[in-house]
């Protein structure tokens, strides 16, 4: 699949999410004991959320368009995390990874797509605003608690 030309999809309005869009239990992520060991640490707590997205895009069963080309989840998250070291000095937060990595090719300017096999081609950065608000409410009760 690694670099196969895209089908033909439809695109999603922007912030559209697709339907039942799994959630995963952030205990069971192998990087939970980072991300709460971190937490309110400012810097490290902000890259450890952005390796919890990267593990997170990497674990998917969706397929992703670069460029018109189509990748599988394992070498979009390597992309991901080379295109994030390359701007580690200007990536700040879990935010910053979103929108100046994550999101759109700096190639081409074109949009990152998630293909979760619907027909519908969706906003990447779209999907890991949903992640990220979903991992930072999740943390913020947790630490609320104790």
């Amino acid at each position: 699949m690694a670099g196969c030309a895209a089908p033909y999809y439809s695109m999603a309005a922007p912030g559209e999410l697709p339907y039942g869009l799994p959630t995963r239990e952030i205990r069971d992520s192998p990087y939970f004991a980072e991300l709460d060991r971190e937490y309110g640490k400012g810097l490290s707590y902000e890259r450890a959320k952005i390796k919890y997205l990267l593990g997170h895009t990497a674990q998917s069963d969706y397929s992703f368009d670069r460029n018109g080309r189509v990748y599988d989840s394992e070498r979009t998250a390597n992309h991901l995390r080379k295109k994030y070291r390359q701007r580690l000095e200007k990536i700040h937060t879990a935010q910053d990874f979103i929108d100046k990595v994550a999101s759109i090719s700096t190639e081409s300017g074109r949009p990152y797509l998630a293909l979760p096999g619907d027909g519908k081609a969706y906003r990447t950065g779209d999907l890991l605003n949903y992640e990220l608000r979903h991992l930072e409410t999740f943390m913020d009760d947790l630490h609320q608690q104790t």
